[in-house]
């Protein structure tokens, strides 16, 4: 819920585990120990979302620039700009939306190749979806995580549609961080994305890298610690 709001900045629990969920006697839920927060920015949340729209349109381009926001070092060098075609290969292949697992696979990798400079506050919100993540899949091992956000962010952006007739159209100034311009630009992309889709998904004879979060179990995978320590 912090994510998709017009809080700046927006303070999200950085440890949702089991243990600091509690069921109180009137159906609410409670969440315990606030001691790990993370606080993002609105900017960083539109960030975040801008390069959710590029992987939905597979624009590489797009993804770099919202990288670029969130404090990626040189992020349109060859290295970066590789990485982000490997994980859109991935994403293609996997049959699944962009969603955060796609986004924080996406980051580890880069965090990974010393192509960091996120910042602790995003590493902090990183561990926060991961935590929320193990606890989503404990309760319903068939669905996705990213579903029910993906569902709140929906409902956010229908109930937002009066307000937008008066807005100006380049205002991120919602709950949903996206303007009026991103979503006809997003309208707009369709064709254009239909054959990025069919490029990737058409044998190429290209070796492709897949993030952690959409290799098969037999592929090697990074410890954690290695990937908390490339985090910083």
């Amino acid at each position: 819920r912090p994510f998709w709001s017009q809080a700046d900045p927006a303070i999200f629990h950085g440890d949702l585990h089991g243990g600091n969920l509690l069921l109180a006697e009137d159906g609410r839920l409670a969440v315990l120990d606030w001691s790990l927060t993370a606080r993002l920015a609105k900017a960083e949340r539109e960030a975040i979302v801008g390069i959710a729209l590029g992987a939905m349109t597979l624009d590489e381009g797009q993804i770099l620039d919202g990288l670029a926001r969130l404090g990626l070092r040189d992020a349109h060098r060859a290295q970066p700009a590789r990485t982000v075609s490997e994980a859109l290969d991935a994403l293609v292949r996997s049959g699944r939306p962009a969603g955060f697992d796609w986004l924080v696979a996406l980051l580890d990798r880069l965090a990974l190749q010393g192509a960091g400079g996120f910042g602790a506050q995003l590493a902090v919100f990183r561990k926060s979806w991961l935590s929320l993540a193990g606890v989503l899949r404990d309760l319903d091992a068939d669905t996705a995580p990213d579903l029910p956000l993906l569902g709140v962010g929906l409902q956010r952006l229908f109930a937002e549609l009066p307000a937008r007739l008066l807005a100006p159209a380049d205002s991120r100034a919602f709950s949903t961080h996206v303007s009026t311009i991103d979503l006809i630009a997003l309208a707009g992309a369709a064709w254009p994305a239909s054959l990025r889709y069919w490029s990737r998904l058409l044998p190429t004879g290209r070796a492709v890298s897949m993030p952690s979060s959409h290799r098969s179990s037999a592929a090697p995978l990074r410890p954690a610690s290695a990937v908390a320590a490339a985090w910083g």
